[in-house]
């Protein structure tokens, strides 16, 4: 989460740096690709690999159907905030600094939530650390003892 707050924080520095047309190095575009890529490879990984782990055998194949379901609800929800930055159409064109406006308020809310997210996820860490090693040496003992 803190990577892609970073990734939509670039993106508000890129357009503070807009020339007069409202037009912005693809730099910064790059940057927060790399950052929103570093972020996705951090999580997706690691949650394919705990669903699996803290399952129970049962239903592990369920579980990981609902990791990638709450996938498509992201998605969903990426949809809804596209569609809050949908630049009003008013007969005429928009010119490239006021969709410049547009997009850099939500970038610059984006970023603040997720990097708010990130804190809070890294405060709450090892709590679930712990439960997550409980849960395993759980696992553990129940696959010696049979």
């Amino acid at each position: 989460m803190l990577l892609v707050g970073l990734g939509f924080a670039v993106l508000v520095v890129g357009a503070s740096m807009a020339g007069p047309d409202g037009r912005v190095s693809v730099v910064w575009l790059a940057l927060m690709y790399l950052l929103h890529t570093m972020g996705e490879l951090c999580l997706s990984p690691v949650g394919l690999a705990m669903v699996t782990r803290l399952s129970v055998a049962s239903v592990a194949g369920m579980m990981m159907g609902v990791w990638f379901l709450s996938i498509s609800f992201s998605a969903y929800a990426a949809g809804l905030i596209a569609g809050l930055m949908a630049i009003p159409e008013q007969g005429g064109a928009i010119s490239g600094t006021g969709s410049l406006l547009i997009y850099t308020s939500m970038f610059e809310q984006l970023a603040m939530v997720a990097v708010i997210l990130g804190i809070a996820i890294l405060l709450v860490s090892p709590l679930l650390h712990g439960l997550m090693h409980a849960k395993t040496e759980d696992t553990e003992d129940k696959e010696d003892q049979s």
